[in-house]
């Protein structure tokens, strides 16, 4: 047998500014021990889900086309058209047909030139076909060649030393401030607009850790943490989208998203190619969160 003989625990608070006589409360600890590790893991799963208000799921993970497993971020509104009418004469049951990253710059949001009919175009046309229309997004980052960046230069997140953060996928991008007046109202609206005018009710919301990840990080406001900071950028996209769509965070914080995701990524990208990079890694990041099934869908991204 073996016997706990220390236990430590650490929890970051970022070095956040209180007022005299403020408090912070730290996160839980809880220990259980037991022989089956399947028990465990579905009780903490129960307790996490019970403290924090949040329903197992009670409807199946709904099936997605996804549009860059095949075409990247080269699909255009021809390639769609196209995709479109083969599904009117052949249907393929899946219940998702998603836009993903390749109509618009990120961080402005604006359709460009390769999606000439717009947006609410593209919604209307995938659910006249049965379909749920989905759309891609990474609210959280903007490249910087974006208006965004240019227009408004305040909201960019920085570090301690006064620098812009930089979050490197495709180059460096920019990373907005949740904090900045204004910013969470700039996503809310967004969000409203996608959901409700152009109709797309599934999101898939991508690079989320990007608020998070570097710990020298000085947000706006000095008395939040990264994870409180990413999570009022995700209450506010909830808030935009409304109750009804589906949101499917892809790199966030499992904790911070509690109650507010529908389904969560639970593994890293996929390729077709099965030694570079090597599959073996991915195949046990997904299993080993399957148990956040009682929390919301766990999305494995896609399967090989």
């Amino acid at each position: 047998e073996t016997q706990l003989r220390t236990l430590k625990t650490e929890c970051e608070f970022d070095g956040v500014v209180l007022p005299v006589g403020g408090e912070r409360t730290s996160q839980w600890v809880f220990i259980k021990a037991s022989n089956d590790a399947n028990a465990l893991l579905d009780d903490f799963a129960d307790r996490v889900g019970v403290y924090h208000g949040v329903d197992r799921p009670t409807d199946r993970p709904p099936s997605v086309f996804c549009s860059w497993q095949f075409y990247g971020e080269s699909f255009n509104e021809q390639d769609f058209h196209e995709d479109l009418a083969h599904l009117q004469k052949e249907r393929i049951p899946f219940d998702v047909f998603l836009i993903d990253d390749c109509w618009t710059i990120r961080g402005d949001y604006d359709v460009n030139k390769e999606w000439s009919h717009g947006m609410q175009d593209a919604a209307k046309r995938i659910a006249a076909l049965g379909y749920r229309p989905g759309i891609w997004n990474c609210p959280y980052i903007a490249r910087i060649e974006s208006n965004m960046t240019k227009d408004r230069p305040e909201w960019l997140l920085r570090l301690k030393d006064g620098s812009p953060h930089l979050f490197y996928v495709n180059g460096p991008n920019y990373v907005l401030d949740p904090t900045y007046p204004g910013v969470c109202d700039f996503w809310e609206d967004m969000f409203r607009r996608m959901t409700h005018d152009w109709g797309f009710t599934y999101h898939k919301l991508d690079f989320m850790r990007a608020v998070f990840l570097d710990p020298n990080i000085q947000f706006y406001n000095p008395a939040v943490t990264r994870l409180e900071a990413y999570q009022m950028g995700l209450e506010a996209i909830r808030r935009g989208a409304g109750p009804d769509a589906y949101i499917s965070v892809c790199g966030g914080h499992y904790g911070a998203s509690l109650g507010l995701a529908n389904s969560q990524r639970s593994g890293s990208d996929v390729a077709s190619n099965w030694h570079q990079p090597p599959a073996l890694p991915k195949f046990k990041q997904n299993i080993l969160r399957t148990w956040m099934s009682r929390l919301w869908h766990v999305d494995p991204d896609a399967m090989m």
